[in-house]
């Protein structure tokens, strides 16, 4: 969870703290079968127990991927921002629900070699920000020209950094 005021300088460069984040929180999960689809919920839980996060990973046979979030709305103050961050090795197509705004930055490494630096891309980072009082989102995956979706590099709401290096 990010904090309201976070400009996409800061998240670039690290410069920041987020509000709440659940990287190092055990969680539980379920594996759920429906006809062809399969499902995999994950839910953290706070220190005294109660559910603060829940996501649903949910894989249909023609490659598409949905995730669902739904979080405690009160975890943040109101102007704060939900932001799963994914990395993508490809293009993708993006569908989010309700729409999110879009923060991208390519994913590059650095190696040294007998003509100096070379920088190689290896994807894209995209950063999906939602209002925190909503308690609830999602985002579509699927494979470009697959579904009536937006790629996320070209999505009218994204913003994109500068490269860092």
């Amino acid at each position: 969870m990010l904090p309201g005021g976070l400009i996409i300088e800061q998240y670039a460069g690290g410069d920041y703290r987020p509000v709440h984040s659940w990287a190092q929180r055990p969680c539980g999960f379920t594996i759920e079968r429906q006809h062809a689809r399969v499902e995999i919920v994950c839910s953290f839980s706070s220190p005294g127990g109660e559910q603060r996060l829940e996501k649903r990973f949910e894989f249909a046979p023609d490659g598409m991927l949905k995730a669902s979030y739904r979080w405690g709305a009160s975890i943040g103050q109101p102007d704060d921002l939900f932001a799963p961050e994914l990395s993508l090795s490809a293009p993708l197509d993006l569908t989010s629900d309700p729409e999110a705004e879009i923060w991208t930055f390519p994913i590059e490494t650095v190696a040294k070699s007998e003509r100096g630096l070379d920088r190689t891309r290896q994807g894209d980072s995209v950063t999906l920000r939602w209002p925190v009082h909503l308690g609830r989102a999602s985002v579509q995956v699927s494979v470009p020209g697959s579904r009536n979706t937006t790629t996320a590099t070209t999505e009218r709401s994204s913003s994109r950094a500068p490269s860092l290096l």
